[in-house]
């Protein structure tokens, strides 16, 4: 199954649509993204992960976070901080991704960030 995307930003709207999208961020800025869940999160739980692509195929794992979710119909989570807290190698590409507990990937996006 093909995920979800993940769209960054400055902020939502009323909507929750992104205001200013862009998936460009200085070191410490704010970032706010969308996930567009491709299923339902279901019982199974959700998982946060921010991930940095190495040049050799592999990922480093920056970041993984269980989620307690409490509507298993979920299909949108919207969320903000300065990303910088979890990407300890500095400037870069890093990938963000939503997953359910049993490993399916249901949203993903990349970022880049700058110092």
């Amino acid at each position: 199954m093909t995920p979800g995307r993940i769209s960054f930003g400055s902020a939502v709207d009323a909507t929750g649509a992104i205001v200013d999208p862009h998936a460009t961020f200085r070191n410490g800025e704010l970032a706010t993204w969308r996930a567009d869940l491709k299923a339902a999160v279901g019982s199974t739980g959700l998982v946060w992960v921010i991930v940095q692509p190495l040049g050799d195929g592999r990922e480093f794992e920056h970041w993984r976070q269980p989620l307690v979710i409490t509507d298993p119909t979920l299909k949108v989570v919207i969320n903000q901080l300065n990303l910088w807290l979890y990407c300890h190698n500095g400037a870069g590409t890093y990938t963000m991704r939503y997953t359910r507990s049993d490993g399916l990937v249901l949203a993903e996006g990349t970022f880049q960030l700058v110092s």
